[in-house]
């Protein structure tokens, strides 16, 4: 059973790396964000969707610890 659980989780990590790597491959058009208080340079679109789904997954670890 513990063998099972590690090849399920081995797979799933593996299907959300080729999930990210084929959306980064079909979101490359680079595009700035612009905040209120700051304008950041232009990076691909998958970067910044990538990085607002980490840090609202991190937000939540965070919220739910407290």
């Amino acid at each position: 059973m513990k063998r099972f659980k590690r090849l399920l989780l081995l797979a799933l990590v593996l299907g959300a790396g080729l999930w990210a790597f084929l959306f980064s491959l079909a979101n490359s058009e680079p595009a700035a964000l612009d905040l209120v208080f700051a304008r950041l340079e232009p990076a691909a679109l998958s970067v910044w969707l990538i990085a607002a789904f980490v840090a609202g997954g991190l937000c939540g670890l965070f919220a739910g610890s407290v």
